[in-house]
């Protein structure tokens, strides 16, 4: 009993074709994935997602992600590391008729400040009216404490100082109410 060449099933004797998939017995047949190879040929990309390589793909995507965002991490942990631990120690004024004059102590307890890094003092009168008066005591290494007097323009009425404020780099690292002696002013 001859053998189907296509499904591979038995064909009865004297039979031309196979009763289950019509194919001339005797006749070669070829399957549909040799008919779908044979003379064609298929881009890489195809190759690549029919053997899983898009899975390959995919995988180093996600791992590139990963590494990005650990990457980021550990660049904001380092830099809160380097950001000094400025603090406001004390925080006083008199407010006479020549101006306003303060005197604000600031100690380091964090690490070292390098060269050129920016620390300001800002005077609040309200949430965002504030003056900036840049320091001018000096580095802060790690466990300093610095005092700086400075003095600004006669304040009006409506004007006056409530809070000071240390800031690194334009962002305030601590914020104190401000004690005022004189012109009635008390603290």
């Amino acid at each position: 009993m001859p053998i189907c060449s296509n499904c591979g099933i038995s064909v009865p004797e004297g039979r031309t074709t196979c009763p289950n998939c019509g194919t001339a017995v005797g006749t070669p047949s070829y399957s549909a994935l040799e008919v779908g190879s044979v003379g064609t040929t298929s881009s890489p990309r195809e190759e690549g997602i029919a053997s899983g390589g898009g899975k390959k793909w995919l995988k180093i995507g996600v791992a590139a992600i990963i590494l990005i965002i650990l990457l980021v991490r550990v660049y904001f942990f380092v830099e809160d590391l380097r950001t000094p631990d400025l603090v406001i120690k004390e925080a006083s004024g008199i407010v006479d008729s020549s101006g306003a004059r303060f005197t604000v102590t600031v100690a380091n307890e964090g690490p070292s400040l390098a060269k050129g890094d920016k620390i300001t003092i800002r005077v609040y009168y309200t949430e965002k009216d504030y003056a900036r008066v840049k320091w001018t005591r000096g580095d802060l290494d790690t466990g300093d404490q610095a005092t700086m007097r400075f003095s600004l323009q006669s304040p009006t009425d409506d004007k006056i100082p409530n809070e000071i404020a240390v800031c690194y780099d334009g962002k305030v690292v601590d914020k104190k109410m401000l004690i005022f002696s004189g012109m009635g002013i008390g603290g």
